[in-house]
C-alpha cells in the first residue's frame, strides 16, 4: 500500500491528533518546528525508535523513529547536554521519553472518544534501517516530519 492509501485508511482525526502531539512535544522540548513530507519508507535510514503500546477498544502501536544524528540533536536540546557527550544510553532514554510525551499528550486529547486508551511502558528499538512490516488488516498511518536539522517518522499501527 502506498503512503497516500495508508493515510486514508487511518482516521484523519486520529492521525491529526498524533501529529499535533508530536509537533507540540518537539516544539516544547526543543524549540523546533517541522514540516510534513512524503518520503517512501524504504528511503529512510532510521536507527533508533521509541515505541509504546496503546491499549483500548482500538489498540495501537506507536513508533517515533529517527537516525542517530537527529537523535543526538533532539536529546541535546531536550537535556542541554552537548551532543558529543551523549552516550547511546542517553539517546535511547531520550527517544523513549519523547515517544512517551507524544503518546501521553495524544492520550489526553483522546479522553472521552472511541480511541481512549491506557499506555504501556515505553521502550527503545535500535538497529540499522528499522522498518515495521504488518499484515494487510492492520491500519497504518505514517508521516515524516523534518526541518533542516531533524527528521522524525511517526508511525501508528491500529488493530
Amino acid at each position: 500500500m502506498d503512503n497516500e492509501k495508508e493515510q486514508q485508511s487511518m482516521s484523519d482525526f486520529l492521525g491529526d491528533t498524533f501529529s499535533r502531539a508530536l509537533r507540540n512535544a518537539l516544539s516544547t522540548m526543543t524549540g523546533f518546528t517541522v514540516e510534513k513530507t512524503v518520503v517512501p519508507e524504504e528511503q529512510l535510514n532510521h536507527t533508533i525508535a521509541g515505541a509504546m503500546m496503546l491499549i483500548g477498544s482500538k489498540s495501537m502501536f506507536l513508533v517515533v523513529s529517527t537516525n542517530d544524528v537527529t537523535a543526538q540533536t533532539l536529546i541535546s536540546y531536550m537535556t542541554g547536554i552537548d551532543p558529543s557527550d551523549l552516550s547511546q544510553g542517553d539517546l535511547q532514554d531520550g527517544i523513549t521519553e519523547f515517544a512517551n510525551m507524544v503518546a501521553g499528550s495524544t492520550r489526553e486529547a483522546l479522553v472521552n472518544t472511541e480511541y481512549e486508551y491506557s499506555l504501556t511502558v515505553p521502550f527503545t528499538i535500535v538497529g540499522e534501517h528499522i522498518r515495521f512490516l504488518t499484515k494487510s488488516r492492520i491500519e497504518k498511518y505514517h508521516q515524516l516530519y523534518h526541518n533542516d536539522e531533524v527528521q522524525i517518522l511517526l508511525q501508528i499501527f491500529s488493530f
